[in-house]
């Protein structure tokens, strides 16, 4: 499965994705912070580029946590470079939409 960001012709998307580029769909989980489970995307681009820039970005200090780290599946850790230095990335799954043609 794949995903993109938003239509819209700029380059670049509001939350540091580039629009029309595919995304690699890895897998969905679940991680909880502060006593809340929220649903997350690991996403890879193919590209090697993890441009992603809103909650659970590689920057986000506050969510990832050594708890919420170990909840990434497959052993990723977005916030180490030899993961997103390779394209891995996190979106909270409230940031998708569907639009089928």
């Amino acid at each position: 499965m794949t995903a993109t960001a938003d239509n819209n012709a700029a380059a670049v998307s509001g939350c540091g994705l580039t629009n029309y580029a595919p995304y690699v769909v890895v897998k969905s989980f679940t991680a909880t912070y502060n006593s809340v489970a929220e649903k997350l995307v690991l996403l890879r681009d193919p590209a090697g580029v993890s441009g992603y820039n809103g909650d659970w970005s590689k920057t986000d200090t506050t969510r990832w946590t050594a708890s919420t780290i170990a909840e990434i599946p497959y052993l990723v850790d977005v916030t180490n470079a030899d993961f997103y230095n390779k394209g891995y990335f996190v979106v909270p799954l409230t940031k998708f939409s569907y639009q089928a043609s």
